[in-house]
């Protein structure tokens, strides 16, 4: 999945989702999820589909507890774009002072999001936008081209970014102390622990500073971390040498567990939500959306019109949830609803 930094795609890091398919078949075997399917289901609940006006390509990154989302967009003339959604369906789009290219990468209950741009120098920036509309912006990439912002309920980001051929992180206050991290922060959650990529392994690192590794199910080759909730629990995906992605949950004890649907060929987990909801998209014959609810029960979904994938990628207390999808023209647009 492509980072946030090229306006192309975001699904984090390592290959687009729609690349994989050519991969079904490297390897032995490819295994399938079991147990975890129990009580599976597919939702027919109709979701809104909406595009910012003069979008060519949405990409819906976050929805917090009112159901204000938050993403980004690129117009016609392949300049990329903040936007704000709120509940009523109301789309406002923003930009970083004298940017051509913003991407928001997250939101919290407050309203507030976090995200990136390059001004007219070539110049890299993260801010964070207040509710009243203004950005404060910060500079802990050195200029170099950030990857993502993380954003927590307190106001505190976490991210990382690429430097040369090497890539870092950092955590702090955006109007305040920042500190840069040799690790790659993906998420902070409400107590300040951050979790992200150490080199091919996932980490989290507590509030106080300590770090610790950890890898993704099935001895994979790269475990990325996508969310860290308040109960300290981890969800991302791991993938192996050959492509192939596992979702997984890490508890706050530590323990990893497989996620995904019993049908799957792959499973990318990309939101969860502090009661335990996870929500991501999977691959069986085509992507699909699932979310699996705290109880482990799993719903399958497909957004109407989504003849290319379904893409979730986040989840909000409420149990809605946002993402996008392709068209039968490979257009993405951004949806939300409750499966």
């Amino acid at each position: 999945m492509c980072v946030a930094a090229s306006g192309g795609c975001h699904f984090v890091k390592g290959s687009h989702p729609t690349m994989l398919s050519s991969r079904l078949l490297c390897g032995a075997a490819i295994l399938l999820f079991s147990a975890a399917a129990a009580g599976s289901a597919i939702a027919k609940e109709q979701f809104t589909s909406f595009d910012p006006k003069g979008s060519v390509y949405t990409f819906a990154a976050g929805i917090n507890a009112s159901g204000t989302i938050a993403g980004y967009y690129r117009d016609s003339e392949g300049l990329t774009h903040g936007f704000l959604r709120t509940p009523d369906g109301k789309i406002t789009s923003f930009d970083g002072k004298g940017s051509s290219l913003t991407q928001a990468t997250g939101i919290n209950d407050k309203g507030e999001i976090a995200g990136w741009y390059r001004d007219e120098s070539g110049t890299f920036f993260s801010f964070v936008r207040g509710t009243d509309g203004t950005m404060t912006k910060f500079n802990p990439t050195e200029g170099n081209e950030p990857g993502m912002v993380g954003l927590n309920a307190k106001g505190k980001v976490a991210g990382w970014y690429t430097t040369g051929d090497q890539e870092a992180g950092f955590v702090g206050a955006p109007d305040g102390k920042m500190k840069q991290l040799t690790v790659e922060g993906m998420a902070i959650n409400t107590r300040g622990a951050v979790t992200g990529v150490d080199g091919s392994e996932g980490f989290v690192r507590s509030a106080s500073g300590k770090i610790v590794s950890f890898e993704g199910p099935n001895d994979p080759d790269e475990t990325i971390p996508t969310g860290i909730n308040d109960s300290g629990t981890v969800a991302g995906y791991a993938e192996t040498i050959c492509g192939i992605g596992y979702g997984f949950e890490r508890d706050s004890k530590g323990e990893v567990s497989l996620v995904g649907p019993g049908d799957s060929y792959y499973s990318y987990v990309m939101g969860m939500n502090d009661k335990g909801a996870l929500t991501g998209y999977y691959y069986y014959s085509g992507y699909e959306g699932f979310v699996r609810d705290p109880a482990g029960a799993y719903t399958t979904f497909e957004v109407p019109g989504a003849t290319d994938g379904t893409y979730p990628q986040a989840i909000n207390t409420k149990g809605e949830v946002t993402g996008g999808y392709r068209d039968g023209s490979d257009v993405l647009h951004g949806f939300v609803g409750t499966p």
